[in-house]
């Protein structure tokens, strides 16, 4: 009676691992650069929804609330008439309001009556927000354009005076929209 061989030998299985990794090494390239565009599409929407959740807090609370962007984050902002103070105070009420960071690979592009609006460096103290949410449901018009770094942008989000605040992909000739 013949012997039976169990197993497999050394060559099956390096081939079978060769190809594994040449399976492995174009799935990480196909899937690479879209995570990063997956997780700039999350912090949009992050963005869109908190902007609409504070104009709610404002329109609930009969206040004024702003938002105020720099190089590598923003923060929401309360307009404190109390006590003759008459001045923006960061908003700590939620984790949500405090001071964010934008991720360093997203670059945000703020334009308010097609001005486009450079972030500033100080937090803390401010004369005035760059968007403000009314206690009546208005706010500062604006358009805030999302993407990679030095790269067009992905997404957009608009408010409108009205307060409506949307978020949508950006239009362009390369994403054949």
């Amino acid at each position: 009676m013949p012997k039976v061989k169990n197993g497999f030998t050394l060559i099956e299985v390096m081939v079978v691992l060769i190809i594994i990794g040449i399976v492995t090494t174009f799935a990480v390239l196909a899937i690479g650069d879209a995570g990063q565009g997956r997780r700039i599409q999350a912090f949009a929407s992050k963005l869109t929804h908190t902007i609409q959740l504070a104009q709610e807090q404002a329109i609930l609370q009969h206040t004024v609330i702003g938002l105020q962007f720099s190089s590598n984050g923003y923060q929401f902002y309360r307009y404190d008439k109390s006590q003759q103070k008459n001045q923006w105070q960061p908003l700590t009420t939620s984790s949500l309001f405090a001071f964010q960071k934008t991720p360093d690979y997203i670059e945000l592009n703020i334009k308010i009556d097609e001005k486009t609006i450079l972030p500033t460096d100080v937090l803390g103290k401010l004369s005035s927000p760059t968007i403000v949410l009314s206690s009546n449901g208005n706010i500062t018009p604006f358009i805030l354009k999302l993407g990679k770094r030095d790269e067009l942008p992905l997404y957009q989000i608009s408010g409108k005076f009205s307060g409506q605040v949307n978020f949508s992909q950006v239009q362009t000739a390369g994403n054949g929209q």
